[in-house]
C-alpha cells in the first residue's frame, strides 16, 4: 500500500472542507499569530485546496504543515476533519511528535480525567523531543530546560516536568 504524502493528505483533508470553510480556512491561514513564517493574502487567496497543501508544505516544511493545518482546522471549528487529519498522519508516521493519535471529539465528552482515560499513550521514552518541543513553544523557558535535561535518570527529568509545566503525576516513563 502506497503511503500518502504530506501534501496528499493535507489536500484531501482540505477537499473536505465546504466553500465557506475553505474561505474560512484561508482567513485563518492568513491570520495566524505565533511561531513560523506568515503567510500573505496574496499568497492563500482563490487559492484551492492542491494550492494551499503546497503553500503549507512549503512554508512549515513536511513536519510543521499537518500540526499547522490540523491546529488551524480546529480553529474554524471543522473538528471532525481535524481529526481525520491527525489521525492519518499519525498512521503514516507524519505526526510531529511521537504520540498518540488525536482524539476523536467523542472522546472530550466523558468525565474521566485525560490522563486516566490515555494513561498508555502518555507513556514516553524519550523526553529530549519533547523538552524541545516545549522550549520552541514558549512553554519552557532555557534555564528551566537546561535543568531538566541535566537529571538522570529519565523518570526524574519527567517529574520535573510534570512539575512546571502542571501535568498530572499520573503520567510514567517506561526506559
Amino acid at each position: 500500500m502506497e503511503v500518502p504524502s504530506t501534501r496528499r493528505l493535507i489536500n484531501d483533508a482540505l477537499n473536505d472542507l465546504s466553500s465557506d470553510q475553505l474561505a474560512s480556512f484561508r482567513t485563518a491561514l492568513r491570520e495566524r499569530r505565533g511561531d513560523g513564517p506568515r503567510v500573505r493574502r496574496t499568497d492563500v487567496e482563490d487559492k484551492s485546496p492542491l494550492q494551499l497543501s503546497e503553500l503549507l508544505v512549503q512554508t512549515f516544511l513536511e513536519d510543521g504543515a499537518v500540526r499547522v493545518t490540523e491546529q488551524l482546522l480546529r480553529d474554524i471549528d471543522c473538528m471532525q476533519t481535524a481529526a481525520e487529519l491527525g489521525e492519518c498522519a499519525f498512521t503514516h508516521g507524519d505526526f510531529p511528535l511521537a504520540q498518540s493519535p488525536p482524539l476523536a471529539d467523542a472522546e472530550y465528552d466523558t468525565k474521566q480525567h485525560f490522563v486516566d482515560r490515555h494513561r498508555e499513550e502518555l507513556i514516553v521514552s524519550y523526553i529530549n523531543p519533547i523538552l524541545d518541543y516545549l522550549l520552541q513553544q514558549g512553554v519552557l523557558q532555557g534555564e528551566q530546560y537546561d535543568r531538566i535535561r541535566s537529571l538522570r535518570p529519565t523518570q526524574e527529568q519527567t517529574r520535573t516536568l510534570q512539575s512546571i509545566v502542571g501535568l498530572p503525576s499520573l503520567v510514567l516513563v517506561r526506559v
